[in-house]
């Protein structure tokens, strides 16, 4: 599996040939960061793609339903057999979401990403 890598500012790597990409584990993990920080609706081709991010900030806590949605979202993520130890922080408009994924490399992968909302 191959995927596009991201630069220090989580914006997709171009210019740089076959080193704009990255395989295996690091392609896994890095298809998760990109569909978690997809907010539904901003996409203009899939406006059912992503997570409902923003009304989940709108909550005064996150409930354990929330979490089973976002754990099976990663979970429908291609490369990705299982997801856990799944940690939500939240602080105002940032949530930072922590997790180890089971990869179809047979591996586990900690990763975690900072969703903002501005």
């Amino acid at each position: 599996m191959k995927y596009r890598m991201l630069d220090k500012n989580n914006d997709w790597m171009f210019g740089a040939g076959y080193s704009s990409y990255c395989k295996d584990e690091k392609a896994i993990e890095t298809g998760v960061v990109v569909s978690l920080r997809t907010i539904q609706g901003e996409n203009w081709f899939g406006q059912n793609v992503g997570l409902p991010w923003l009304s989940l900030m709108a909550q005064k806590t996150i409930r354990k339903i929330d979490l089973l949605m976002i754990r099976d979202y990663i979970n429908s993520c291609r490369g990705v057999m299982g997801v856990s130890n799944i940690e939500l922080k939240r602080e105002n408009r940032k949530i930072k979401l922590q997790y180890n994924l089971q990869t179809v490399y047979n591996y586990t992968v900690e990763g975690s990403t900072d969703i903002e909302v501005f």
